[in-house]
């Protein structure tokens, strides 16, 4: 509505027996109609451009009883979870879990965790000293590559329940699951739930050989 005072203000000038002079009361006063519709421009505030606000993320559920790993994708609101008997589910949002096989590189048979792939976990686990790790690990810069034109980082969580100890310990990260060295420090240990859990690893063989050209 400001845009409109401008063609108020000079229409007033165009006003035969009126002068800009008018406009700052050093000559006769407008009038009173015009003087009022003015004042009430001048009061009306300002609209400003708003952008959209960005969804809200997620809370980090709580480690449910009897599972061992979660992973949390803020974003989406998609949780996976490793079980203690080996199982592994996916949640969307509020639905329920769903039971998936568990896909891994060194026992592709196999649909539920075996005893040598929990232990290369808890091996990754005490490389990166995931129990000691800061709560939030600072983002890091990934250049594109041959496989991932396009880097799409996602607020995630990783939360873990010591098996000896019953302590649970979650590390945020912005990472794309895509690419592990953006996960950072926690690279080694996602390289490994990629291996022995979410099959991420067949994916992007499946897409290698998709693209490259005949041998």
């Amino acid at each position: 509505m400001r845009r409109l005072l401008p063609i108020l203000l000079l229409s007033a000038c165009d006003t035969p027996g009126t002068f800009g002079t008018d406009l700052f009361g050093t000559q006769d006063t407008l009038d009173p109609n015009e003087a009022a519709m003015i004042a009430d421009l001048e009061r009306e505030p300002e609209l400003e451009a708003t952008t959209p606000p960005e969804r809200e993320l997620a809370k980090v559920p709580t480690l449910p009883s009897s599972t061992w790993i979660q992973v949390f994708d803020r974003s989406a609101r998609i949780a996976h979870r490793i079980h203690d008997d080996g199982r592994y589910t996916v949640q969307f949002g509020e639905g329920e879990a769903q039971e998936m096989p568990i896909i891994s590189r060194s026992a592709p048979e196999r649909r539920e965790l075996s005893d040598d792939a929990r232990t290369r976990i808890l091996d990754a686990l005490e490389a990166v000293r995931f129990p000691s790790m800061a709560p939030h690990i600072t983002e890091v810069e990934q250049p594109p590559s041959e496989g991932v034109m396009v880097v799409q980082l996602h607020p995630m969580a990783i939360t873990v329940r010591n098996p000896e100890t019953g302590i649970v310990h979650t590390v945020h990260a912005k990472a794309d699951v895509r690419v592990a060295e953006t996960f950072g420090p926690l690279s080694p240990l996602w390289q490994t739930l990629d291996d022995e859990i979410f099959g991420r690893w067949l994916e992007a063989a499946v897409a290698g050989a998709a693209t490259s050209p005949p041998g």
